[in-house]
C-alpha cells in the first residue's frame, strides 16, 4: 500500500476548496481576498434580488412556483457563505484533523495487510462521497445555464431568438427594464454564473469532509478493536501485554479527541443544516410536482432534491455508523479475556477504557445527536411541511 495523503485522496474535495477560495491551506494574499470578496460579493447580489423578488413580485402576484424557487436559491446563497465562515474560522482545526489523519495514514505504512485493507476500504468510503457531491453539486451547477442556452438555441432556431435569464427572477425597476438589453443581461448572467460556480465549489469541498473525518475514525475503531481482542494472546509476553494496553489506551483517548474537534468545528453548521433541510425539501418537492402537473420534467429541481436529502443524510447515516463502530469496541474490550489475566493494573486500564466508552460516540447538533433517527425525524416534519404547501397553494 503507497503512502496515503489527505489532499492526494480526496482531491475532489481538496480542488474544490481552492476554487471557492476556503482552503485551510491557502495563503491570504491580495488576490485571494480579491476573489473571496468576489464570491461573496455575488452571493449577497443574488440573496438580496431573490428576496425582493419574492416579497415584490412573486407572493403579491400569487406565483407561488417562482417564490419557493427563488426561496430555495436565496437559502443556497446564504448557506455557501456561512461556510465559508466557518471554514475560516476553524482553519487551524480543520489543519489539525487533516495532519492528524496523514499522521495515522503514515504509520498504517507498517502495519500487517489486514489492517491496511480496513485503512484503505474506510478510505475508498470517503472518496466516494466526494464523487457523489461532485456529480450532484457539478450537475445543478450546470443544469441553470445549460437550460437557458437551450432555451436560447430553440428560439434561434424557430426564428424567434430571445434571451433566457439563468435565475428568472425579478428585479428592481431601474434594471428590470434593461434586463434583457445585451450587455445587461450578460452581466447579469456573469454575476449568477459565479454564483453557480461559488455554490457548487463550496459544497463539492465542504459537505464531504464531517462523513471523511467520520469514516476515518471508524477505521481507527475498527483497528482498535482486532487489537483488543487479541491483547491477551497465551503467546504474548506479560510486559508486552502492558505495553501494548497502554498503546491502545492512548490511541482511544486521542480518538475520541479527534472526534471532539470534528464535533467543535461542525456543530453549529450541523444544527442549521438539519432546519434549513426541512425547508428544502418540501420546496424542492413542490417544484417537481408542480412540474409535473404541467406535464414537465424539471431536471434542476430533480437532483436538486436528491442532493438536499444527501446534504443531511450523509452526515447521519456515517455518524450513526461512529455509534456502531464505537459500540462495537465496547464489546470487543468486554470480551478481550481479561478475566483470566492475572495483572491488576491490566485489569484496571480495561476498567477505565470500557467506562470511557459506555457513551458511544456520536457527532452532534446543539440539540440533537446526528443519526438515522434524526434524519428520519427531519423527513417526517418536511412531508408535514410538504402536504401545508400543497394544501394552500394548489
Amino acid at each position: 500500500m503507497s503512502t496515503l495523503k489527505f489532499n492526494r485522496e480526496y482531491k475532489i474535495a481538496n480542488i474544490a476548496l481552492k476554487i471557492g477560495r476556503s482552503s485551510p491551506y491557502a495563503t491570504y494574499d491580495i488576490w485571494h481576498k480579491i476573489n473571496t470578496f468576489v464570491y461573496v460579493f455575488v452571493s449577497c447580489f443574488c440573496f438580496v434580488f431573490l428576496t425582493y423578488s419574492i416579497i415584490f413580485h412573486d407572493i403579491p402576484k400569487q406565483n407561488y412556483s417562482e417564490a419557493t424557487k427563488n426561496v430555495l436559491m436565496s437559502i443556497i446563497a446564504t448557506i455557501i457563505v456561512f461556510k465559508l465562515i466557518i471554514l475560516y474560522h476553524h482553519r487551524l482545526s480543520v489543519i489539525r484533523l487533516i495532519q492528524i489523519m496523514d499522521e495515522d495514514y503514515e504509520a498504517a505504512q507498517h502495519f500487517p495487510e489486514e489492517d491496511k485493507f480496513v485503512i484503505l476500504k474506510y478510505s475508498q468510503k470517503g472518496k466516494s462521497i466526494c464523487v457523489i457531491w461532485c456529480f450532484i453539486a457539478g450537475y445543478t451547477a450546470l443544469v441553470f445555464p445549460s437550460k437557458a442556452m437551450y432555451s436560447m438555441a430553440c428560439s434561434y432556431i424557430n426564428g424567434e431568438f430571445t434571451l433566457v435569464p439563468m435565475f428568472d427572477m425579478t428585479y428592481p425597476q431601474f434594471i428590470n427594464d434593461h434586463k434583457y438589453e445585451p450587455f445587461v443581461y450578460c452581466l447579469l448572467f456573469l454575476v449568477t454564473s459565479l454564483f453557480a460556480l461559488f455554490a457548487s465549489s463550496m459544497y463539492i469541498g465542504f459537505d464531504p469532509l464531517a462523513p471523511i473525518f467520520v469514516l476515518h475514525t471508524c477505521g481507527q475503531l475498527h483497528l482498535l478493536s482486532r487489537r483488543i481482542l487479541k491483547i491477551f494472546d497465551e503467546n504474548c509476553h506479560p510486559s508486552d501485554v502492558k505495553k501494548n494496553l497502554k498503546n491502545i489506551n492512548i490511541k482511544l483517548a486521542s480518538i475520541y479527541s479527534f472526534v471532539k474537534e470534528v464535533q467543535d468545528v461542525f456543530t453549529v453548521m450541523f444544527e442549521y443544516n438539519l432546519k434549513i433541510t426541512t425547508i428544502l425539501i418540501p420546496m424542492a418537492a413542490f417544484q417537481i410536482f408542480e412540474s409535473l402537473r404541467r406535464y414537465e420534467f424539471n431536471a434542476e429541481f430533480t437532483v436538486f432534491f436528491f442532493g438536499t436529502l444527501c446534504h443531511f443524510y450523509f452526515p447521519c447515516y456515517y455518524s450513526d455508523q461512529l455509534m456502531e463502530t464505537s459500540e462495537m469496541m465496547r464489546q470487543a474490550i468486554y470480551s478481550c479475556g481479561w478475566e483470566n489475566n492475572t495483572s491488576i493494573e491490566n485489569k484496571k486500564i480495561i476498567l477505565f477504557m470500557l467506562t470511557r466508552t459506555t457513551i458511544p460516540l456520536v457527532i452532534r447538533t446543539i440539540f440533537y445527536p446526528i443519526c438515522l433517527d434524526t434524519f428520519a425525524e427531519m423527513c417526517r416534519q418536511s412531508f408535514a411541511i410538504y402536504n401545508i404547501m400543497n394544501a394552500a397553494w394548489v
